[in-house]
This record gives C-alpha cells, structure tokens and sequence, in this order.
C-alpha cells in the first residue's frame, strides 16, 4: 500500500473524520483499529520557530491489549487514503490503549 500522499497539516483532517475507525497497518498487513479522542492545537509557545502554520496534536484510543511501540505507521481513516505518522505510545486509561500524534 503506497502513503506517499499530501502531508496532513490541518487538524480538520482528523476531526472531520472523528465518528469513523482509524486503522493502524502493521508490516504484517495486520490491522489495528483506533479511534479518534481529541486533537487540539499546540500553544504558541510549543510552536516551531518561524512555522507558517500551527501545529497540533491527536490521541487516538485503540484497544488495551494492543501495544504498538513509537514508530511511523501508515493510519487509514475508513474513508480516506493511509497517511503515515509518527505514533507515540502514551500512559493508557483502563479501558484503551492510548497513542499521540504531533504535527508541528
């Protein structure tokens, strides 16, 4: 599967696909379904320097007994082209894995 597509900048790519399953592809070809959390834009001073645009961060729940480690996955919204993305495994609740993206 190619994800050599147009790179996500825009918070609004999640968001307007929130109510849809996100999937994770493994190198296996395996499948891991996540769903949208939250997302929200960085504060100005988490900003880069000189960015032209602002940066914003995703969490995505997926299921507890699936630990993906920190690395780029190619994530497939149900009705959209894959995009890859640096996916970091964060604290999770008692009923999801939990996993953050950052654009900035």
């Amino acid at each position: 599967m190619s994800t050599a597509a147009t790179p996500v900048t825009e918070l609004s790519w999640f968001t307007d696909q929130k109510e849809t399953p996100f999937f994770v592809i493994l190198e296996s070809g395996e499948q891991v379904q996540l769903s949208f959390a939250e997302g929200a834009e960085l504060k100005e001073s988490h900003q880069m320097p000189g960015a032209t645009r602002r940066g914003f961060s995703v969490l995505l729940h997926g299921p507890k007994e699936v630990y993906l480690p920190q690395a780029i996955y190619p994530l497939k919204p149900e009705a959209s082209e894959a995009r890859e993305f640096f996916m970091i495994p964060r604290q999770p609740t008692a009923e999801n894995s939990v996993y953050e993206i950052l654009i900035n």
